[in-house]
């Protein structure tokens, strides 16, 4: 699953600022192309580098389905019969109002897949 951070504890972002992450996820042929993109947060003056870590918090799960991209525009190997495709996409997060952030997650142009997430501020 790829994982997503964005927000720097204490930096303030201007309204409707927009952050960029470009991923890649794998996809074998058969398997489902509804994949999860995490999103996690974290409290700590120091962002730590694993998503393990006791700080660490799940904000939100992007569920993108690449269902309608063309797979072979794609990076793809063999292993015997079994083709493996590397699916390249981008996360875009808008910070909104009132800890608003808007999730949107794009491949080859097209919208894969989008959330909204609500941020207390208290929480972070």
């Amino acid at each position: 699953m790829p994982t997503v951070g964005y927000i720097a504890k204490g930096k303030r972002y201007a309204l409707n600022h927009t952050a960029t992450q470009d991923l890649v996820v794998p996809h074998r042929a058969g398997d489902s192309l509804l994949k999860t993109s995490n999103i996690y947060g974290c409290n700590d003056a120091n962002a730590p580098q694993r998503v393990d870590h006791p700080g660490v918090d799940l904000i939100s799960q992007l569920m993108c389905d690449f269902a309608g991209v063309e797979l072979a525009q794609f990076p793809q190997s063999r292993t015997g019969t079994q083709v493996e495709y590397l699916l390249s996409y981008s996360i875009e997060i808008t910070f909104g109002a009132r800890g608003v952030l808007k999730c949107k997650a794009v491949c080859q142009g097209r919208t894969v897949g989008e959330t909204t997430v609500q941020l207390a501020r208290e929480q972070w």
